[in-house]
């Protein structure tokens, strides 16, 4: 993953959720464990990657945003959640896995068309294989191993529960400058 820098930023498209939503992930999924233990993902931050931008010149922004002006055409869907995952580097990353998977990698090949098509940017596909996901929280990195894995089964067991929820609202979204909330640079409502 790349640094922003004085003239670029990395941006995002992800689905997002209304307060309600987000609420009831928190509630039904987060393990209630010591903060030494994990990291509590903040409730306004969860979001469904669809794909990464690296790099974004500012004065390309508005072009970026514009691109993704066709998502709007895509019918409210419902969604679930699979099963757990741990993701990230170590495998630190406590996240949900949503389907319909073909639904979302759809969306992602779409999405990834506008962009190429209109700009000179394309989604980062360092990760090669598109994984629709919701990082609910994260196992400190300072654990033993063994540590680790209890947490991440305990998580497991957790994301067996059954959960579906609304698909409503795409955004391009960028890190808050010197915090670790997320900005909303454009919302694209889907249709009825």
């Amino acid at each position: 993953m790349t640094q922003d820098t004085a003239s670029t930023k990395n941006m995002f498209l992800a689905v997002i959720f209304d307060e309600s939503t987000r609420f009831n992930l928190a509630h039904i999924f987060r393990l209630p464990l010591n903060s030494s233990l994990v990291r509590w993902e903040e409730k306004i931050n969860y979001h469904l990657t669809l794909g990464y931008i690296a790099n974004v010149e500012w004065h390309d922004r508005l072009e970026v945003a514009h691109a993704f002006h066709s998502l709007g055409e895509i019918q409210i869907f419902t969604a679930q959640v699979t099963k757990g995952l741990s993701l990230g580097i170590n495998g630190d990353s406590l996240c949900l896995q949503m389907g319909p998977h073909e639904k979302f990698l759809a969306i992602h090949d779409f999405a990834g068309e506008l962009l190429a098509s209109a700009t000179c940017y394309i989604f980062d596909n360092t990760y090669k294989d598109y994984i629709p996901h919701i990082k609910i929280q994260g196992i400190r990195h300072y654990l033993e191993q063994d540590e680790k894995n209890i947490i991440a089964q305990q998580f497991m067991t957790l994301s067996h529960r059954k959960f579906n929820l609304k698909i409503k609202t795409i955004a391009l979204m960028e890190r808050a400058h010197g915090n670790s909330k997320y900005n909303i640079i454009h919302t694209y409502k889907l249709s009825h």
